[in-house]
């Protein structure tokens, strides 16, 4: 199975791991093949009460089960307001758990939260907090410094995804990296871009990005870094600056990564010079998986023209 070629006649099987867990392995499999890596990210749906963590518990469970016998992913995203009934759901979640029921549905989500990074680290994948428009940074810093105090001790085993698109995101990226080191910890770092807006802003965000990774590498034997972008300049940075700190490009701590089916030449060039690179691989059903791509594009113009471009194709070709 050619990893490239769409999972299924549907346009988006080019940009997402299919429908379910089984698919997705299958084009992890073929990631693998290819010396690629895969992160998974299930688009699932939150209901209006009750505890949603059934269906993403499951499926990690699932995960761990398969990659027994089978390579599995390097790491999975936790969209952690997917975890959140909306009945309970906010902008500040701790402010929202203040009231009985509140408090005990916020112990749970910590005890719910540690048992998906136990089952996922037993299955050798990493665990993403994404970035998150739904909940404030200092509950994502939260949950993040439960979770790093629990499994960062001995490899970066929990990620923070810290979007470096102005400076707030560079103060941010050195607290962590300050407060980690001093604690003995391991940092797990995912840098992107993040939404930029405004002339001048492209440039800006390369600048910071670059600072990023230098601040990263400069201490990268306490730190797990994973280098979130299809900026071609950037990533040549990262490149020469890994070489330039003599790390080996198959050091497990740095990694480079790119969503499936975007700049997938750019994707296995890397890999074919030997550094560790992964695909960004969504899946579940559509009707949550579609507004999740349609987020991506949202923030992203570079991919908003390329997918303008792959449509304009397919349309192409329907006509025939």
């Amino acid at each position: 199975m050619n990893w490239k070629r769409n999972s299924s006649s549907d346009f988006t099987g080019k940009f997402t791991g299919g429908r379910n867990l089984t698919e997705a392995l299958a084009k992890v499999r073929s990631l693998n093949q290819s010396g690629i890596g895969a992160i998974l990210d299930y688009c699932s749906f939150r209901p209006r009460s009750g505890h949603p963590f059934d269906l993403v518990t499951h499926e990690v469970q699932r995960i761990k089960k398969s990659s027994v016998s089978l390579p599995g992913p390097r790491g999975f995203v936790l969209k952690l307001s997917r975890l959140i009934p909306l009945n309970l759901h906010g902008n500040k979640m701790p402010d929202n758990f203040s009231g009985k029921s509140g408090k005990g549905f916020f112990t749970e989500f910590f005890g719910e939260i540690e048992f998906i990074t136990v089952t996922l680290a037993d299955a050798g994948v990493e665990v993403i907090i994404d970035h998150d428009d739904e909940l404030s940074m200092d509950t994502r810093m939260t949950i993040y410094h439960f979770l790093a105090e629990k499994f960062n001790f001995k490899l970066p085993t929990v990620y923070f995804t810290v979007q470096v698109q102005n400076s707030e995101g560079l103060t941010l990226l050195n607290r962590i990296l300050t407060d980690e080191i001093i604690t003995g910890k391991y940092a797990g770092i995912v840098l992107v871009k993040g939404y930029q807006s405004g002339q001048g802003s492209n440039n800006n965000g390369r600048r910071n990005f670059r600072a990023a990774i230098d601040l990263c590498l400069d201490r990268i034997h306490n730190v797990g870094l994973n280098i979130a972008t299809h900026d071609e300049d950037i990533i040549q940075y990262g490149i020469n600056r890994i070489k330039k700190s003599k790390i080996k490009p198959s050091d497990s701590f740095v990694q480079f990564s790119q969503a499936l089916g975007i700049k997938d030449s750019l994707t296995l060039r890397i890999a074919g010079d030997g550094f560790n690179v992964c695909k960004y691989v969504p899946y579940g059903d559509y009707r949550y998986l579609i507004p999740s791509l349609a987020e991506m594009l949202r923030k992203n113009r570079k991919i908003q023209n390329y997918f303008a471009g792959e449509l304009k194709n397919k349309f192409a070709e329907l006509k025939g």
